[in-house]
């Protein structure tokens, strides 16, 4: 973010880092879409929001911002790997939605163009200011501005299943048993065969965890906070396709 800020001197000190509009006005009318990235720490309303609906959905919750020149988008069609509920703040956006989408993506498997192709368009419809709209994730969709515009997404990420057993993979290493050499099974000469070294590692993953183990990390992935930080958060894209 250094690149676009600037410091104000103010008597012995200085106000630091603080956002140069011509310098970001010099990415914009290019044609650049300017993203704040977690919006929700800059401004009170976006917070209380997220935390109000972190409550609601006993989720992570975060706000980002995108300013978008007319005729312009920021983005290729793609997918999140969340849910994203769209509200339009000024200006006209027409967003778009295709025929592949991906059932319920982890963050893990993020959109890649080289490996999923969203297909072709099958409905369009136009945000203006004061609409809201609801993108499940792994929906594949784009978006442009009819002219300038301004909206904010809500990233909704709920946790998942795949969250709980990467949570008690982490707590299942306190158990030595666990951290033993995989090389050491087969040479022990204990075990016949692969089939009889995965009863044997089953058998070792059941005793690291058990009910109670799995509900603490249940309750861990779902009322996690707000975890990102502030800095570094403001970037520009632009969808040169």
């Amino acid at each position: 973010m250094s690149a676009i800020c600037r410091n104000i001197p103010y008597g012995k000190f200085s106000f630091e880092n603080v956002v140069d509009i011509q310098k970001v006005k010099q990415w914009y009318e290019p044609g650049y879409t300017v993203n704040v990235r977690g919006a929700h720490f800059f401004h009170p309303g976006l917070g209380q929001t997220c935390e109000i609906l972190r409550q609601m959905f006993k989720c992570n919750v975060r706000a980002n911002l995108y300013l978008t020149p007319s005729e312009k988008s920021g983005l290729i069609p793609h997918y999140d790997a969340h849910d994203v509920i769209i509200i339009q703040i000024s200006g006209k956006k027409r967003w778009d939605f295709y025929s592949n989408n991906f059932a319920k993506p982890t963050e893990r498997q993020h959109f890649q163009s080289s490996k999923f192709d969203v297909g072709i368009l099958t409905k369009s419809l136009e945000l203006s200011a004061g609409d809201l709209l609801y993108v499940p994730r792994g929906t594949s969709h784009s978006a442009q501005a009819i002219d300038d515009s301004l909206h904010v997404t809500l990233g909704i990420e709920e946790p998942t299943i795949r969250d709980v057993v990467t949570n008690l993979i982490a707590c299942i290493e306190e158990y030595p048993e666990i951290r033993d050499s995989l090389e050491e099974l087969f040479e022990s000469g204990d075990f016949i065969d692969l089939d009889d070294i995965s009863n044997e590692v089953m058998r070792r993953i059941h005793l690291a965890i058990n009910i109670e183990e799995i509900g603490r990390s249940i309750e861990r992935v779902r009322f996690r906070s707000n975890h990102e930080n502030g800095d570094n958060y403001v970037r520009f894209e632009r969808n040169n396709k």
